[in-house]
């Protein structure tokens, strides 16, 4: 088995990503206790909420660790790192496959299907939507993304070589209604 190495840990190039490993409470703001109530309400009330990010899960799990806490993950039903978008949308399965994660390292081997929850890295729409279809019961789930409430986390603002960017991170969709939290650091 071969597999993919970490993108985020073992890089110590430049500034950005070795600043936030030392001191991510300089560049992060953690989500009120409110926000994480309303994401387990939505959960609990049968809501699926996803994760769905382009960025490599162990930076995933940095950023979520700190702004939503170290028990995130129960907060998600289906986390996806290194999406790629937007690639996840318009790329066929074959293309795309989804690939298990091994502390936070991908597996070359890519899935033929996604067939239960979990954390999962790449991946396709199509393969996703099955899911959600054997997940909600539902022949066409609606999938939403709500972008203007004031507490969801759309973007995560990185600087790098002084130069700052936006990098989209859809930290929370859920099916019939959605979540993301914004930070803006």
């Amino acid at each position: 088995m071969v597999v993919w190495p970490h993108m985020f840990v073992n890089d110590d190039a430049g500034t950005y990503f070795p600043s936030v490993k030392r001191d991510p409470g300089r560049y992060l703001q953690p989500c009120s206790d409110s926000v994480k109530t309303w994401l387990r309400s939505m959960k609990n009330a049968g809501k699926v909420l996803l994760l769905i990010t382009s960025s490599h899960s162990d930076y995933c799990r940095l950023i979520c660790e700190h702004i939503l806490g170290k028990d995130f993950e129960e907060l998600f039903d289906v986390i996806i790192t290194n999406a790629l978008k937007p690639g996840f949308f318009s790329l066929v399965p074959q293309q795309r496959p989804f690939r298990t994660l091994v502390s936070d390292v991908e597996e070359s081997e890519g899935l033929p299907s996604l067939d239960k929850p979990g954390w999962y890295s790449q991946g396709n729409w199509p393969h996703l939507h099955e899911l959600l279809k054997t997940m909600t019961g539902k022949t066409e789930p609606k999938v939403e993304a709500e972008r203007d409430q004031g507490f969801v986390i759309n973007q995560v603002r990185e600087i790098h070589t002084g130069v700052m960017e936006k990098r989209n991170v859809a930290l929370g969709m859920a099916v019939d209604r959605a979540a993301v939290c914004q930070h803006a650091g």
